[in-house]
């Protein structure tokens, strides 16, 4: 079946993930799986704690389900709260050329002794906090029509970044969670919007510096849908890469890759630009490896047209790649061998030591259809 959500817990003991939307939990190795038998067609996005002793996922119906945890070994489980029939994935974006929906699914907080989450109250949607024991915690009241998403706990368990749709704009808040006062930390206009944030760990011994958002602009735009970035430094250099296409979000063989960069993060010059016959081009990502800037990207097969959801074939995954020596003259796209019917979603590169000797290796992380 289709399977992905993969997570390790934190001891790297075991595994989880869905395949065909019900959760499975493994050993490392892939032995002794078992599925969490919910009873319910829909269960999606698994979670460890952070003692690894419990796994939290949403299940239920596609568009109807709630928070559930299950211990490490199966048992346990329960429904945690009840979201009040929000749909858990955010529909309309008043962004232009962005991705039409975006997950929005519970999060432990930093101890893994609770869990963060949004509901609907009324004609808006909330946050609330849980802990495992059940006791709800509402955080948020606001007015009428207002949507909160994507809560992220910072890791000291002090702090929750999300954004909030209000007046009609997204914007990026930080609460303090031991009274519940929030700080908007971006500023944004009309036709921008401002998703998913994240903390940056630092030590304990490291203070902490303060972030203003000084300006947001747009820096490419050619009226086509461009989205699935990702940013790097190079020589120097700051390099931008992302998928561009005339059609929309969905498989299509007239996507493409584009390459920008620039000195300061000012003016960008597009310096390179790829696709890959009867493939739809997705997802690029950079690496620096043995003194080369590699763009890596994942690719569907499409045909010579866009063909219909219903014939995708996600066996039929590829994996390309470009590169330069400097960052001005590209080589490829090459076909990568090994990668046929796997998706690239990352590539990384460290330092080993193999036979006494120091070794530079690269690797991918992909994702494959188990069936």
């Amino acid at each position: 079946g289709f399977a992905y959500g993969y997570t390790a817990s934190p001891d790297g003991s075991m595994i989880s993930y869905h395949e065909d939307y019900q959760v499975f939990i493994a050993n490392a190795d892939g032995s002794g799986k078992r599925r969490i038998d919910t009873g319910n067609p829909f269960n999606f996005g698994p979670r460890w704690s952070a003692d690894g002793q419990w796994l939290m996922f949403v299940s239920g119906e596609r568009g109807r389900s709630n928070p559930h945890v299950v211990r490490r070994d199966g048992t346990g489980l329960r429904k945690l709260a009840d979201l009040n029939g929000y749909q858990g994935w955010i529909l309309f974006l008043d962004v232009p050329d962005f991705h039409e929906g975006s997950s929005d699914v519970p999060v432990w907080s930093a101890d893994g002794k609770s869990v963060f989450y949004t509901a609907k109250v009324d004609g808006q949607v909330e946050l609330f906090q849980v802990t495992l024991d059940g006791h709800t915690t509402r955080l948020t009241r606001t007015p009428n029509g207002t949507l909160h998403y994507h809560p992220q706990p910072s890791p000291d368990g002090g702090w929750l970044a999300y954004g909030s749709l209000r007046d009609g704009v997204r914007q990026l808040f930080v609460m303090r969670l031991a009274d519940h006062s929030e700080r908007r930390i971006t500023d944004l206009a009309r036709g921008h919007g401002a998703m998913w944030p994240h903390w940056r760990p630092v030590p304990s011994d490291t203070a902490i510096p303060q972030v203003t958002v000084a300006s947001v602009r747009r820096i490419f735009h050619n009226g086509e849908h461009n989205a699935f970035t990702d940013l790097c430094r190079y020589r120097g250099q700051l390099y931008l890469t992302f998928r561009t296409c005339p059609d929309g979000h969905m498989v299509h063989p007239n996507a493409s890759i584009i390459v920008l960069r620039s000195p300061d993060g000012g003016q960008w010059t597009e310096v390179h630009r790829f696709h890959v016959d009867q493939r739809d081009t997705r997802d690029p990502h950079f690496l620096v490896f043995g003194g080369k800037l590699f763009v890596y990207t994942g690719t569907w097969y499409s045909g010579p047209a866009t063909p219909r959801p219903a014939d995708y074939d996600l066996n039929q995954h590829l994996g390309f790649g470009v590169w330069s020596d400097d960052g001005s003259t590209w080589h490829g796209p090459t076909a990568m061998d090994g990668t046929f019917g796997h998706y690239i979603w990352r590539a990384a590169a460290r330092s080993e030591e193999h036979t006494s000797e120091l070794q530079s290796l690269a690797y991918l992380v992909c994702r494959l259809l188990l069936e």
